[in-house]
């Protein structure tokens, strides 16, 4: 099990209907150990990086949350869900069905944690 996994799946476990705050010590206490000086120190530890030898950013990202209001004074971050719209109830094609090409681009760079800039989307009629 890759070192930052627990974390993911406690926000797995978590109602995605809102955004939630966990301080450094709650989230040692869900991993186990203590976390890094670069977490407390850094807030380029934080960011939804993917890629980069960021395993950190995987283990949240990963089950669609992202880090959000990171305060290192108050040792603190927020996780908000990434809400990926799902294709109307009866609808035909993908749950991509009614996104901007954008919006698509940036939901298929989260499900295979690559940056967007990295996916193509091609449309055919």
């Amino acid at each position: 099990m890759p070192k930052y996994d627990r974390l993911g799946e406690h926000l797995s476990g978590l109602g995605r209907d809102s955004s939630r705050t966990f301080s450094f010590d709650r989230i040692e206490a869900i991993l186990g150990f203590t976390l890094p000086k670069s977490a407390r120190t850094y807030q380029a530890w934080w960011a939804n990086q993917v890629g980069g030898g960021h395993v950190q950013a995987n283990a949240w990202l990963d089950e669609g949350w992202r880090t959000e209001q990171l305060s290192l004074t108050r040792r603190q971050v927020t996780f908000t869900p990434v809400a990926i719209p799902r294709a109307p109830k009866g609808a035909r094609g993908s749950a991509l069905a009614g996104l901007s090409i954008d919006e698509a681009r940036r939901a298929v760079a989260l499900r295979y944690r690559v940056r967007p800039e990295q996916v193509e989307i091609a449309v055919r009629t």
